[in-house]
């Protein structure tokens, strides 16, 4: 699966994982040695304790839209947002600035 910014024409990743399960989510990308793409949905915020790079954060709402960005989460860190949106998009550190991804563009998971 792909992650696309619509808004863009911009392709985030081309392998997106889908993690569904707590513990998929838990782990997120920690056992993952490639640079790689992450989706989940949870409101309870994220964090990058034992990974071992940084990472750009999406979250969005229930239509696709980003509501809020992080780059460059440093490992061992945690980021939180309000708990009314729900979908987390995970990407390797420096694919938000260049894909120039904004707050407000529309994200798609095909």
């Amino acid at each position: 699966m792909k992650v696309m910014n619509e808004t863009k024409s911009a392709v985030l990743s081309d392998d997106v994982l889908i993690l569904k399960t707590l513990a998929e989510k838990a782990s997120g990308l920690i056992d993952i040695d490639e640079p790689k793409a992450a989706f989940f949905k949870t409101r309870f915020g994220v964090h990058t304790f034992g990974m071992g790079r940084p990472l750009d954060c999406l979250i969005l709402d229930d239509l696709g839209r980003v509501k809020r960005i992080k780059e460059n989460l440093e490992p061992n860190k945690a980021f939180f947002w309000p708990p009314i949106w729900n979908g987390v998009v995970e990407l390797p550190a420096g694919k938000v600035a260049e894909t120039r991804t904004e707050v407000g563009d529309k994200i798609n998971i095909v």
